[in-house]
């Protein structure tokens, strides 16, 4: 193992009161299969005393995992994708995770009139699925990968989409509703993408989020909030907390259990 990738994450409220929550010695069952070596797998879970923020510590190298190694293993090909895509957009109401935060997003901007809605920003859009949704509503979509394969199929899509780390990103255009959707807890500093998004909002913007919930430690280790491309695990206090500190002011948060059995913490956010 090499010390150079040894992750030490801390928690958000900056306590060092922390305890074990889980220890791996061997991927979770349904885990995507990253090849990392048997012998070279070994992590482990830390949890928060204080706001109960979940975070990894292991050795093992994730830099280049989302560059090609993520879509690899997650979908095997483009094509995996495109079936994926396919399967997720023809899923019913009751059983979508993306319709129904769809028709969150779009109710809470009804209620929340002030902010005049006209272009989406979506940070990590993944398969399309959600950016596409937004398209088909007649919106005004960008979005941002970091794998060229995957912008290519997103262009393909008719999603409008470029190759970027969004903390480099360059662009002088103001969103009203940027998005990151299951993105913040693959990164190591998650409140690194947040302050880079400042930039390309107004006092109307709106930041929607969504995060994996550490209330499902509750149901066992196996549970896919804790995989291990998952840096950070989120409480209601340990988002609040980022999300406030980081200058923005929270209008809505909740927890809910999605169609996919997902445990999942989402919150609006303004300047």
């Amino acid at each position: 193992m090499n010390k150079k990738y040894k992750l030490k994450l801390n928690c958000f409220c900056e306590s060092k009161n922390s305890k074990l929550l889980f220890y791996y010695k061997k991927k979770p069952n349904k885990e995507t299969d990253f090849k990392i070596k048997k012998k070279e797998y070994f992590r482990k879970y830390k949890i928060c005393k204080i706001c109960k923020h979940v975070y990894g510590e292991h050795n093992i190298n994730l830099k280049n995992l989302y560059n090609s190694e993520y879509l690899n293993s997650t979908y095997n090909d483009i094509e995996g994708m495109k079936k994926r895509f396919l399967y997720v957009m023809n899923l019913p109401y009751k059983k979508s995770d993306n319709k129904q935060r769809v028709k969150r997003i779009l109710n809470f901007l009804k209620i929340h009139s002030q902010f005049k809605v006209k272009n989406l920003l979506d940070v990590g859009a993944g398969t399309g699925v959600f950016a596409k949704s937004f398209i088909n509503k007649k919106w005004d979509v960008q979005a941002i990968e970091t794998d060229k394969r995957m912008v290519q199929y997103l262009n393909d899509l008719g999603i409008k989409s470029t190759y970027a780390d969004i903390t480099k990103y360059k662009n002088n255009k103001k969103y009203n509703l940027i998005t990151f959707n299951k993105v913040l807890e693959h990164v190591e500093k998650p409140y690194e993408l947040l302050f880079a998004i400042k930039k390309f909002m107004t006092k109307k913007s709106i930041l929607y989020l969504e995060v994996p919930d550490m209330i499902a430690y509750k149901k066992g280790k196996q549970r896919e909030e804790f995989y291990i491309d998952h840096h950070h695990v989120f409480s209601i206090s340990s988002a609040s907390i980022l999300i406030e500190k980081l200058g923005f002011k929270i209008i809505k948060i909740e927890r809910i259990i999605e169609p996919s059995g997902k445990y999942t913490i989402y919150l609006f956010a303004s300047l």
